[in-house]
C-alpha cells in the first residue's frame, strides 16, 4: 500500500514539474524507473507491455533506427529517453485508479492557472526580449511571444489547449456547483488570455479543432465552437496583429520556412527509406541535404515527416497503426461517458493536427502529459464520472 502511494505521488510530482521544472520532471522519472526495478514491479509494467505489444514495437523500431544511425552515439540516448516515456505510460496504466486519475483534471486546470499568470506577467515585462525567428517582423508587428516556463510560444500553446480542454470538460462536470466551477472558468479565461499572447496560429487552429472534436460526442460542449474562433478572430484585429490575414500567410517567411524543411526532410527519406536516420539526428542531417538552410533544426515541423525521417517506413506505419490503436481506446472511453476522456480525445486531436505544421508533441514537455493520457487509455480500470464531489474535494 505505502509503495503505491509513493508511487502514485511521484507521478503527479512529474506531471506538476513538467510544467515548470522540465529538466527535474526527467530527473524524478528516471528515479521512479528504477525504483519500480529496485521493489521487483517490473513484471507488472512487463505484463502491461505484453498486453499492448504495439507499445513494444514503437520501442523496437526506434531501436532499430538508433542502431543503424550513422550517429548512433547520438541517436540512442534519445532512444532511451523515448523508452522512459513509454515505460512511465505503462506505470500510470497500472498504478492510478479512478480518483487518481479524476484528480488530474484539478491538477491540470491548477497548472494552467499558474503558467499563465506567469505568461501574462510575462507580456508586460519583457517586450522586446524574443528571439528574431519567433516572427517575420516585416509582416507583424509583434514586440513579443509569451513562452511562460515552456521556453518556445508554440509549445505552451500546446500545453494550453490541454489545460483550457480541462477546465471546459471540468466546467461541465460542474454546472450546478459554483463552487467548483470558479476554478473552471478562471483556468479557461486565463489559458485562453495566455493563448491569444503566444500568436501562435497552429495553437488557436489546433484548439478549435479540438473543442470541434469533443463537441461531436457532447454536445453540451458545442458553444465552444463559436466562442473560440471568434475570440481569437477579434483579438487579432483588435491588436492589428494581422495573424490570420490571407495576404500575411502567404507571405510569411515561417511558412515559406517549413517548405524548405520538407523538402530537405524528403530527400533525407530518399536516402533512409527504411529505418530512417534515427532520433535526434536530424539537427545534423537537415544542413546536408539543403543548400539554404545551415541553421540548427532540432525537428522538421510536422510529426508525421519527422518520424518518417526518424524511424523510416517501417517507424511510420507502426506510429500510424499505434494512433489508431489509441484512437480506438479513446473512443471506448467516450462511450462509457468517461469524463478524463473528453480531455484526452481533445488533446490527442488537438496534438494530431497541430502536427501537421509543427512538431511540438516530440518535444519533452509536452510528451510528458502525451505518454500520461496513453497510459490513462491503456488502463483497464473502469473510470466513472468525475462528478464525485467527494474526489474532487
Amino acid at each position: 500500500m505505502k509503495l503505491n502511494k509513493f508511487i502514485v505521488n511521484m507521478i503527479f510530482m512529474i506531471l506538476i514539474l513538467g510544467a515548470l521544472v522540465p529538466v527535474a520532471s526527467y530527473f524524478f522519472m528516471g528515479i521512479l524507473i528504477v525504483f519500480i526495478i529496485i521493489c521487483r514491479q517490473e513484471k507488472v509494467i512487463w505484463n502491461h507491455l505484453m498486453q499492448n505489444k504495439i507499445l513494444l514495437l514503437l520501442i523496437i523500431s526506434t531501436f532499430l533506427s538508433s542502431f543503424f544511425s550513422e550517429l548512433w552515439y547520438i541517436s540512442i540516448p534519445f532512444s532511451i529517453l523515448y523508452i522512459m516515456k513509454i515505460i512511465f505510460s505503462s506505470i500510470v496504466s497500472c498504478y492510478l485508479d479512478e480518483g487518481h486519475v479524476n484528480k488530474i483534471i484539478i491538477l491540470l486546470i491548477g497548472l494552467g492557472i499558474i503558467v499563465s499568470i506567469v505568461g501574462i506577467i510575462q507580456y508586460f515585462y519583457s517586450k522586446g526580449n524574443m528571439p528574431e525567428s519567433w516572427v517575420d517582423s516585416s509582416l507583424y508587428n509583434i514586440d513579443f511571444r509569451v513562452y511562460s516556463t515552456f521556453f518556445n510560444p508554440n509549445i505552451l500553446a500546446v500545453f494550453l489547449n490541454l489545460t483550457i480542454l480541462a477546465g471546459i470538460v471540468y466546467n461541465d462536470i460542474n454546472k450546478d456547483n459554483n463552487e467548483y466551477k470558479i476554478p473552471a472558468i478562471l483556468c479557461i479565461v486565463l489559458s485562453t488570455i495566455c493563448l491569444m499572447l503566444t500568436y501562435s496560429r497552429n495553437g488557436w487552429l489546433s484548439l478549435c479543432v479540438s473543442v470541434l472534436a469533443i463537441s461531436i460526442f457532447n454536445k453540451s460542449y458545442r458553444k465552444y465552437i463559436f466562442i473560440f474562433p471568434v475570440g481569437f478572430i477579434l483579438f487579432d484585429f483588435l491588436v492589428d496583429a494581422g495573424r490570420l490575414l490571407p495576404s500575411n500567410l502567404v507571405s510569411d517567411s515561417s511558412i515559406e520556412y517549413r517548405i524548405k524543411i520538407w523538402i530537405a526532410a524528403i530527400r533525407i527519406v530518399k536516402d533512409n527509406f527504411i529505418f530512417g536516420v534515427g532520433a535526434g539526428t536530424v539537427w545534423e542531417q537537415i544542413p546536408l541535404y539543403s543548400s539554404e538552410i545551415k541553421a540548427y533544426i532540432s525537428h522538421v515541423h510536422n510529426i508525421y515527416l519527422q518520424k518518417l525521417v526518424d524511424t523510416g517506413i517501417l517507424g511510420l506505419l507502426i506510429f500510424f497503426w499505434f494512433i489508431s490503436y489509441i484512437w480506438n481506446r479513446i473512443k471506448k472511453g467516450i462511450y462509457c461517458n468517461k469524463d478524463i476522456s473528453f480531455v484526452i480525445l481533445g488533446f490527442y486531436i488537438a496534438i494530431l493536427s497541430n502536427g501537421l505544421l509543427d512538431a511540438t508533441s516530440f518535444q519533452e514537455q509536452i510528451s510528458i502529459y502525451l505518454w500520461t493520457f496513453i497510459g490513462i487509455s491503456l488502463a483497464n480500470i473502469g473510470f466513472s464520472k468525475t462528478a464525485d464531489k467527494s474526489e474532487a474535494s
